[in-house]
C-alpha cells in the first residue's frame, strides 16, 4: 500500500497523459472533427495570404492565429502546443485541490476522461481557452489585475463564450466588496476583445456573426442529447455518483464564499450554454473543471473514486452503450439496444486517421467552404 501511495502524485498523472498522447503525435493528424480542419484552414489563410476568414461563427480569432503560426511549422508542432496546454491545465487544477486527500483520483477521473484527452490532442480551442479562463480567476484572486486582464482578453479572443469567466470574475469582486476601480480594470478587456471580433463584424455586415447555428433543435431531442452527453463525460455510473455526492453534501457548500460562488456560476452558465447547442462534448470542459472546484472540499470514498476512474478510463478503449442515436450529434431519436463498441479514444484515433489520409483535400475543402460561408455575410445571417 505504501509503495502505491508513493506513485499517487501529479507526475504519475502526467506520465499517463503523455503515454496516451504519443500515438496521436506519431499519427500526426489534426483531429476527427471538421471544426479542426476549418480552424486549420482559417489559420493558414491568415498567415499565408493575410486574409482573415473565421472558421465558423462568431470567429475564434486569436486561436486561429495561433493555429496559423504553429501550423506553418508542422501539424505535430500544433499537437505539441495543445498537449502542453493540457499538461499545464492538469497541473494547475491539481494545485488548486491540493488539500483534498483524494486529489489523485479526482484529477485522474477528470483529466483522463475521453472528452478531455481527445480535446487535448486535437486542433480545437476548448482546452487552451478554458485554461486561460481559470488562470484569469486565479490571478484576479491574487489581485494581479494586469495579468488577469491580459488572460481574460486572450481567453475570450480564443472563444467568445468564455465571457462567462469575465462575468464570474466581476461577480467574485462584487461579493468581496472590492473597490469599483478594480472591477473597471478587468472590464477594460471588453475593449480589446471587441477589436478581435471586429473583422467578423465587418464580414457579416453586422452583429449576425453572433448567430452560432441555423439548426432548429426541438426541445425533447435537445434535452436528450444534453443529458446523454453529460453522462458520457464520466460514464453513467460516474455521473450518477457525483450527483449523489453533491446532493448528500449540499449543506456543506459555502454559499458565502465568493470563489465558490464564482465557480458555481461558471458551472451553471456553461451548462446552460451547452443546453442551447448540445453537440460537441468539449464544450463541457470548463463546466466540469468548475464542478471539480466546487466539490474539492468534499470527502469522497476512495474505493468509489477508484471504481469511477476505472470505468471512465476503460471507456477510452471499450464502451458499453445502451442507446444508439439515429444521427450522431444531431439525433432526433435513439434506439435501445445494449452493445459493446470500441472506446471513444480508439474511435477518435481511427476517424482522424481516415480523414488524415486525404489531409490536403480536406483542408482545401474546408478552405473553400469557409470562403463560401462568409462570402455574403456570416453563414447563419
Amino acid at each position: 500500500m505504501r509503495s502505491l501511495e508513493k506513485i499517487m502524485n501529479l507526475k504519475t498523472i502526467l506520465f499517463i497523459q503523455t503515454l496516451i498522447f504519443l500515438p496521436f503525435l506519431f499519427q500526426g493528424n489534426i483531429g476527427s472533427d471538421w471544426d479542426s480542419y476549418a480552424s486549420f484552414a482559417s489559420g493558414m489563410l491568415l498567415i499565408n495570404e493575410g486574409v482573415y476568414i473565421p472558421s465558423r461563427p462568431p470567429g475564434f480569432p486569436l486561436y486561429e492565429f495561433i493555429v496559423g503560426i504553429f501550423g506553418t511549422i508542422s501539424v505535430r508542432a500544433l499537437l505539441i502546443i495543445h498537449f502542453i496546454s493540457s499538461i499545464v491545465f492538469t497541473s494547475f487544477v491539481y494545485s488548486k485541490i491540493e488539500e483534498n486527500k483524494n486529489k489523485f483520483f479526482l484529477i485522474l477521473i477528470f483529466f483522463t476522461s475521453h472528452v478531455f484527452l481527445i480535446s487535448s490532442y486535437s486542433v480545437i480551442d476548448y482546452v487552451i481557452g478554458s485554461l486561460l479562463g481559470f488562470l484569469f480567476l486565479d490571478y484576479l484572486k491574487k489581485e494581479n489585475y494586469i495579468i488577469a486582464t491580459t488572460l481574460i482578453t486572450m481567453s475570450c479572443a480564443i472563444r467568445l463564450s468564455n465571457l462567462i469567466f469575465l462575468v464570474a470574475g466581476i461577480l467574485f469582486l462584487l461579493l468581496k466588496k472590492s473597490e469599483y476601480i478594480k472591477i473597471f480594470y478587468i472590464t477594460i478587456s471588453l475593449v480589446f476583445i471587441s477589436l478581435f471580433y471586429y473583422p467578423s463584424f465587418l464580414l457579416a455586415d453586422g452583429v449576425c456573426f453572433l448567430n452560432l447555428t441555423n439548426i432548429n433543435h426541438e426541445l425533447v431531442p435537445r434535452l436528450g442529447r444534453f443529458f446523454y452527453k453529460q453522462a458520457q463525460f464520466f460514464g453513467l455510473i460516474g455521473t450518477t455518483i457525483f450527483v449523489i455526492y453533491s446532493i448528500r453534501n449540499f449543506r456543506k457548500f459555502n454559499f458565502r464564499n465568493p470563489e465558490w460562488v464564482s465557480y458555481s456560476f461558471i458551472f451553471l452558465s456553461f451548462e446552460l450554454s451547452f443546453l442551447r447547442l448540445p453537440t460537441e462534448k468539449g464544450h463541457l470542459i470548463p463546466a466540469m473543471v468548475a464542478l471539480l472546484m466546487i466539490l474539492k472540499d468534499i470527502t469522497f470514498n476512495k474505493k468509489v473514486l477508484i471504481f469511477v476512474f476505472l470505468v471512465s478510463f476503460i471507456s477510452n478503449f471499450i464502451t458499453f452503450e445502451l442507446l444508439t442515436p439515429d444521427i450522431p450529434n444531431h439525433a432526433t431519436s435513439a434506439s435501445f439496444g445494449p452493445k459493446i463498441e470500441k472506446g471513444y479514444l480508439l474511435q477518435d484515433y481511427e476517424n482522424r486517421s481516415l480523414k488524415g489520409e486525404n489531409f490536403e483535400q480536406n483542408i482545401a475543402k474546408s478552405t473553400e467552404k469557409i470562403k463560401i460561408n462568409w462570402s455574403n455575410g456570416g453563414p447563419n445571417c
